[in-house]
């Protein structure tokens, strides 16, 4: 009995695994198509791939145990990396401007987005509080 249950919950996993990865996929495709703001949409695309490596590795975990803490530290090794991307994401973002000596580097960018940031916790405004 506990095998039949064990198997239902391994489709029924594995469906919602392979549905997640169809629909990022869609995302991903039209993303990649559609390349507007190439510096901006490829930190995007890299973004999207996160659903599908998390539904892969949790669905891989599930079928094959003794695999799951090296799944775990690929899927968190990829997290790390969406997390840079993301603030590479705000950077290209927000980070748009110039100083007065036409300094565009990350470095400037990221002072930016800091200020504009502590601009709106000063200005009060409905920003969550920061840890």
């Amino acid at each position: 009995m506990d095998r039949e249950r064990d198997l239902v919950y391994h489709w029924i996993a594995g469906t919602f695994a392979l549905l997640c990865c169809v629909i990022a996929l869609g995302g991903i495709v039209a993303h990649a198509r559609a390349l507007a703001r190439p510096e901006v949409q490829r930190k995007i695309l890299a973004l999207l791939w996160m659903p599908p490596i998390y539904a892969l590795c949790c669905w891989c975990s599930l079928l094959f145990p003794p695999y799951a803490p090296l799944l775990a530290v690929g899927r968190d090794a990829y997290e790390a990396y969406a997390i840079w991307v993301f603030v590479a994401f705000l950077i290209a973002v927000l980070g748009t401007t110039s100083n007065s000596d036409g300094d565009t580097s990350a470095a400037t960018k990221y002072a930016v987005v800091v200020a504009k940031l502590e601009t709106d916790d000063a200005a009060g405004g409905d920003a969550p509080p920061r840890a």
